[in-house]
């Protein structure tokens, strides 16, 4: 049946003229209801009646296709993009009709996702693949008919691609570090710095990190790209101790998320590095979003009250930018706030009475 439908689609390519080819995706929203409901052989009479209808729309020339479940491949030709449009919704609103099978009224709704071409050379099976992908966008925005949407799998497949060459440069050691100094404002001295992942591509591009830390979170690979980062800084420390910077030693800020902070083995594992480069755990700040902090499980939450008490301290980054509450605020482990840009990046007026009221709040709270 599937090599039948490809070579179908293929003869209406050949025969396409100054036609174009739209490619149908049929779904019966819920085939499984009608199943329980009804019976199985309802079912299957609800699935030859909706082939039947979508047989008489396809029109001579035209070919239909049941490829599993309750999914239907229409194809046919048309003269051009709004034909293609009607033609999409006649096969949408074959669901819209109530079906009189045995006695019984069966609903049976279609999802409906589309594709058109007039590329005479594209490849059948693609043309299907894309008509399901419509489909599907359909079902996920609660529509009923979508037209396929190249510029969707385009960026789907560029983020595939962006996270393989995330994990092959994480395991070839190509994620570098910058520093970025933190100076107290009453001295005017450079007191420590926050080390800054960074993306250098072969080819040179450089990737923000706007762009491939989400995709090192959602793919499981904030953790390894965590680990390298850390370890990176504190051998830059480490150095700049050796030289003497200052006789204090610097303090050094390092970015994590909850995802890190709850794995089992952080605190074993941040005890250990720690130990392994001689650095006093008290030197260390561990960053968190104020976002992601609201979000952030029991354990999250527990391993960052064993983090402050080994001695790093915990800051609350971009602070203002989420909806934590007062009290909230006080019951987390936090020792330091980050006032988000936002509020110390304008001049004179309610901005500032924000920010001095949250500078005399963390003052009160130490």
């Amino acid at each position: 049946n599937w090599i039948l439908l490809q070579d179908r689609i293929g003869g209406l390519l050949t025969r396409r003229g100054d036609r174009r080819l739209i490619v149908l995706c049929c779904d019966i929203k819920e085939l499984k209801v009608i199943n329980d409901d009804f019976g199985h052989e309802t079912g299957d009479a609800a699935l030859r009646e909706v082939g039947a209808r979508l047989v008489e729309i396809a029109e001579l020339g035209g070919t239909v296709a049941r490829i599993g479940g309750g999914e239907f491949i229409v194809a046919r030709l048309v003269d051009s993009p709004q034909a293609a449009e009607q033609f999409s919704h006649r096969a949408e609103m074959i669901g819209d009709e109530i079906l009189a099978i045995s006695g019984n009224s069966v609903p049976c709704e279609l999802y409906v996702g589309f594709v058109t071409t007039e590329d005479a050379g594209a490849e059948p099976d693609r043309l299907v693949r894309e008509a399901e992908i419509a489909m599907m966008q359909a079902k996920a925005s609660s529509a009923k008919r979508a037209l396929y949407n190249s510029s969707e799998r385009e960026a789907r497949d560029g983020r595939r691609r962006m996270s393989r060459a995330l994990a092959a440069a994480i395991q070839a050691d190509q994620i570098h570090v910058e520093y970025q100094p933190i100076v107290e404002l009453a001295s005017q001295r450079i007191v420590g710095v926050e080390a800054l992942a960074r993306w250098r591509r072969p080819d040179g591009v450089n990737v923000p990190p706007g762009v491939f830390i989400p995709i090192a979170e959602a793919d499981g690979m904030i953790t390894a790209l965590s680990e390298r980062v850390f370890g990176q800084a504190l051998v830059q420390l480490g150095m700049w101790d050796r030289l003497g910077l200052r006789a204090d030693g610097l303090r050094l800020s390092l970015n994590v998320t909850p995802n890190v902070v709850g794995d089992a083995d952080f605190i074993s594992w941040l005890t250990t590095i720690l130990d392994s480069h001689d650095i006093d755990p008290s030197r260390i700040t561990l960053e968190l979003t104020e976002s992601a902090l609201e979000r952030a499980e029991a354990d999250v939450l527990s391993h960052l009250s064993w983090v402050s008490a080994l001695g790093p301290r915990v800051s609350l980054d971009d602070f203002g930018t989420g909806y934590s509450s007062l009290s909230r605020l006080l019951t987390l482990p936090v020792g330091e706030l980050k006032i988000d840009r936002s509020f110390t990046m304008t001049g004179p007026g309610p901005h500032r009475e924000i920010v001095q009221t949250v500078v005399d709040l963390a003052h009160r709270s130490d």
